[in-house]
């Protein structure tokens, strides 16, 4: 048994390797993305983060790159052997465990250099930015 990204073991199983994934405690990792306060081009950047957020290019990207999208409407464009691939896929709801390691949200440690800040595992919709 070892910890690892799941995009790791599906592509090492691609190439052969014995491996299977268990999603039992599975840690949800987050990434974010933000806009600092000064951006020339505040307005655009948040137009594009609420274009690759929305499910088709969330779908797009979950099948270039085996990780769960952000938009959890993108489950039902993927495959179904894709999806049981993928943290986060709606049949495995409450047996994987979001990660919580304390750390304060960026607004909360630069204020003066962030407008807005997205957590990636949640819906993102353009209306929800700051503008």
């Amino acid at each position: 048994m070892a910890a690892s990204y799941n995009g790791r073991i599906i592509s090492a199983k691609k190439q052969g390797a014995p491996l299977a994934l268990s999603w039992e405690q599975a840690l949800l990792q987050y990434d974010y993305w933000v806009v600092l306060k000064d951006a020339p081009n505040k307005e655009n950047a948040f137009k594009f983060l609420a274009y690759i957020s929305q499910a088709k290019p969330q779908a797009a990207f979950s099948t270039e790159i085996p990780y769960g999208p952000i938009n959890s409407d993108a489950f039902a464009l993927l495959s179904k052997d894709l999806v049981e691939a993928l943290p986060g896929a709606p049949e495995r709801k409450g047996k994987e465990i979001p990660q919580n390691y304390g750390i304060r949200p960026p607004k909360a440690v630069c204020p003066d250099l962030l407008i807005g800040f997205k957590s990636m595992p949640y819906v993102m919709r353009y209306s929800d930015f700051p503008h």
